[in-house]
């Protein structure tokens, strides 16, 4: 147990008759990085709410860090897909990422350690001179690393990323790989994504989501396994293969 970040076992769920996750079973140790790919409606999204204990399985069992997720969700980093916010609320970036300390100390005023993390995390994430920028005044990908900022304020043991580089361009998402990179061993990362070039050496396993969840090692997964998921071509890019003395 004293491993065990995120574990489920024969969980079930449907939307009325209309089933999304079916006899899902998957085990992510402390410290391991995952990254969950599939088709769009596969049930990814789904998947993480099950695990973060805000949609509820109607069979089975879920455990977050040893705990009942509702328990010990306030230990885990969590940036959804889509985020639904007013652009005209005049609240900065920094105020943005403050939002991932509420309930750390139970209080309802931020202490000075609140501030602190913000501000480590801000420079983490390379946001520090924009920290007092209005939230709506920042790019796409700045706006994305914020909230990553935010999920990561809360010194999470799991870190749980869905989509994280939508309207982020290439450098961006080279930032934001190398971040990873960085966390990867420290914290549990999960990481739905539909980039392809995220399936890389620093990955440790990959969960193939379709109603059904398959895991896969990085170094299974080939472009067949793939258009058995998506029902379509698809090519896999990998940073793991050396050719001379350049790595592709």
């Amino acid at each position: 147990m004293g491993h065990e970040a995120v574990c489920l076992e024969g969980v079930n769920f449907a939307y009325a008759s209309w089933p999304v996750l079916e006899d899902v079973s998957l085990f992510v140790a402390r410290g391991e990085y995952v990254c969950i790919l599939g088709p769009n409606g596969g049930g990814k999204t789904t998947l993480l709410k099950v695990i973060l204990g805000i949609t509820p399985p109607q069979s089975g069992r879920v455990s977050l860090l040893g705990q009942r997720p509702e328990q010990a969700r306030v230990k885990a980093g969590y940036m959804p897909q889509a985020i639904k916010s007013d652009l005209q609320v005049p609240v900065t970036a920094k105020e943005v990422v403050l939002m991932g300390r509420l309930g750390v100390e139970g209080g309802w005023r931020y202490s000075r350690s609140d501030l602190k993390k913000a501000e480590e995390v801000l420079a983490f994430l390379g946001l520090e001179p924009l920290k007092d920028r209005f939230f709506a005044e920042l790019s796409g990908g700045q706006r994305q690393r914020t909230l990553i900022a935010r999920a990561l304020a809360c010194d999470p043991e799991v870190l749980i990323l869905d989509e994280p580089t939508a309207n982020v361009d290439p450098e961006g998402g080279k930032l934001l790989a190398e971040l990873l990179a960085e966390l990867k061993g420290k914290i549990a990362l999960l990481l739905v994504t539909h980039d392809l070039s995220f399936v890389s050496k620093h990955v440790d396993r990959v969960f193939c989501v379709n109603r059904r969840v398959v895991e896969h090692p990085t170094s299974e997964l080939d472009s067949f396994s793939l258009h058995e998921l998506y029902n379509e071509p698809m090519r896999l890019v990998r940073h793991d293969l050396v050719l001379g003395n350049e790595e592709r």
